[in-house]
C-alpha cells in the first residue's frame, strides 16, 4: 500500500537526528563483509604446571640466597621447560581446521559412529596428542576421541561412538580440540565452530515383540478379480501375446486348441495410521512419556506394515503423510514422527479419511481418560493395554566427561 505524505512526515519525526540527517546510501553499494576472525586459543594452567612452577620458584630463590652456580643452571633449565610446554601446546592446536561426518538416518536410543577429520593447515610442524570433544547445545558433550599425530598439511580420521536418547532436532556447534602436548604442563583449548544439524528418528521394535498385538494381518490378500496371483480364476483360449506361462497344456492337448489360465489378482493392503496429538493440557504430568510410547508404536507399525509390502500413511493433527510404499515413503513417515509433538486442541474431532477399498484405520490411544476413536472400520491399539509398547522404556541421556 502506498505511503501517504503525512504517513512519511510521521516517519521522519520519530527518526533520530542523526537518522534523518544521515544521506541515502548509494544504489548498489554494499559494505564489505568484515573478514571472520580465526577462533583463539585458551591456556589453562594444569594441577602438575602448579606444582612445576612452585618447585621453580623455590629453586630460584635458593639460587639468589646462595650464589650456587649449580642452582642457577637448574633454575635455568626448569625454566626453558615452562617456555617449551606453553609454546609447544600453542603450536599443537593452531591451524587445525575440523569436519564431521554423521549417518544419514539415527535411530533414538541406537549406538552410531561419528567421523571427525582433523585438517593440518601448518606448513613445517605436525600437531601431536589431541583430544578432540564434539559439543553440542548446551555444551552436552556428544563425544570425544583422541589423535595421536596429525601431519602438516594433512588429514587424520578419529571416530566416536555415541547415541542419542529421543527423538527430534539435535545440533552440533562446536569441537574442542584440547592439547597438553609436550609435558602437560599447561593446557591449551581451541573451540572450533562446526555446526551440524541432524534429525533422529524415533525407535523401533521388531515386529516379533509386538506381532500378537498386531491389530492387521502381515501379507497380501487375494481379490476375486483377474490379475497374476497364485489362485485360479478361470479358463479362456489363448490369445497372441500371452505369456507361455499361462499355458493349461493337460487340457490344451485333450481339446486340441491352447487353453490359458487366469489368475486371481493379489492386492497390497493399505493402512491408516491415526495419532492424534492433541490433549487439553500438553503439560500434563506423564502424558509426554505416553505420546513418546505412543510416536514408538507408530514408528514401530508403519515399518513393519511398508516391509510387508503394504501401503500407509499417517494422519496427525500436524500433517498427513499420504498412502504410499516403499522405503522413501517410510523414511518420510520417520521424519514426520521424529517432529511431531503435542499440541493443546479445543475438543474437535481427529479428521479420518474416508476408508477406501481394502483399507484398515488403526488409531493409537496414549491419553489416559480420553474417549477412544470410534468410526466405521477404525481399530483401537491402546498403549497401555500393549506389553510390548507399554514396558518400553525411554533411553536415558548419557553424561559424558569432558
Amino acid at each position: 500500500m502506498a505511503q501517504t505524505p503525512d504517513d512519511i512526515g510521521s516517519e521522519l519525526q520519530a527518526a533520530t537526528p542523526l537518522q534523518a540527517a544521515r544521506p541515502p546510501r548509494a544504489a548498489g553499494r554494499t559494505q564489505a563483509p568484515r573478514p571472520a576472525r580465526a577462533p583463539q586459543p585458551r591456556q589453562i594452567i594444569t594441577a602438575q604446571g602448579i606444582v612445576f612452577v612452585f618447585l621453580t620458584l623455590a629453586i630460584g630463590l635458593s639460587a639468589v640466597n646462595t650464589g650456587n652456580n649449580l642452582s642457577y643452571l637448574v633454575f635455568s633449565v626448569l625454566i626453558s621447560f615452562l617456555i617449551v610446554s606453553g609454546v609447544m601446546a600453542l603450536w599443537g592446536v593452531q591451524g587445525l581446521e575440523v569436519d564431521r561426518v554423521v549417518p544419514r538416518h539415527i535411530h533414538a536410543g541406537e549406538p552410531f559412529t561419528v567421523t571427525l577429520i582433523l585438517s593440518n593447515a601448518k606448513r613445517f610442524t605436525s600437531s601431536y596428542s589431541l583430544r578432540a570433544v564434539d559439543l553440542m547445545e548446551q555444551g552436552r558433550v556428544a563425544g570425544a576421541c583422541y589423535v595421536l599425530r596429525v601431519a602438516r598439511k594433512g588429514k587424520t580420521e578419529s571416530f566416536y561412538q555415541t547415541r542419542l536418547p529421543r527423538r527430534g532436532i539435535y545440533r552440533f556447534t562446536t569441537v574442542r580440540i584440547v592439547s597438553s602436548f609436550p609435558f602437560g604442563f599447561f593446557r591449551r583449548l581451541l573451540d572450533l565452530p562446526c555446526p551440524r544439524e541432524i534429525l533422529v528418528y524415533p525407535q523401533v521394535l521388531p515386529f516379533a515383540e509386538w506381532a500378537a498385538w498386531s491389530p492387521v494381518p502381515v501379507g497380501e490378500h487375494e481379490t476375486p478379480q483377474k490379475g497374476m496371483g497364485q489362485d485360479l480364476y478361470g479358463l479362456r483360449d489363448y490369445q497372441a501375446g500371452d505369456s507361455a506361462r499361462i499355458i493349461h497344456w493337460k487340457l490344451s492337448a485333450r481339446l486340441g486348441r491352447l487353453v490359458a489360465r487366469e489368475f486371481e489378482s493379489e492386492e497390497k493392503k493399505k493402512v491408516t495410521l491415526l495419532l492424534d496429538n492433541g490433549v487439553p493440557d500438553p503439560l500434563a504430568e506423564g502424558l509426554g512419556e505416553y505420546f513418546e510410547k505412543a510416536v514408538v508404536a507408530a514408528a514401530s507399525l508403519a515399518c513393519a506394515y511398508l516391509e510387508a509390502g503394504y501401503q500407509t500413511q499417517l494422519v496427525t493433527r500436524s500433517g498427513r503423510v499420504p498412502m504410499a510404499s516403499g522405503h522413501s515413503h517410510e523414511l518420510r513417515m520417520l521424519r514426520s514422527l521424529a517432529q511431531v509433538g503435542l499440541v493443546a486442541y479445543a475438543g474437535s474431532p481427529l479428521w479420518i479419511p474416508p476408508p477406501s477399498k481394502d483399507e484398515s484405520h488403526i488409531a493409537i490411544h496414549f491419553a489416559p481418560g480420553a474417549p477412544l476413536a470410534v468410526a466405521p472400520n477404525v481399530q483401537t491399539m491402546v498403549i497401555q493395554e500393549t506389553p510390548p509398547f507399554d514396558r518400553f522404556k525411554l533411553a536415558a541421556a548419557e553424561e559424558k566427561p569432558m
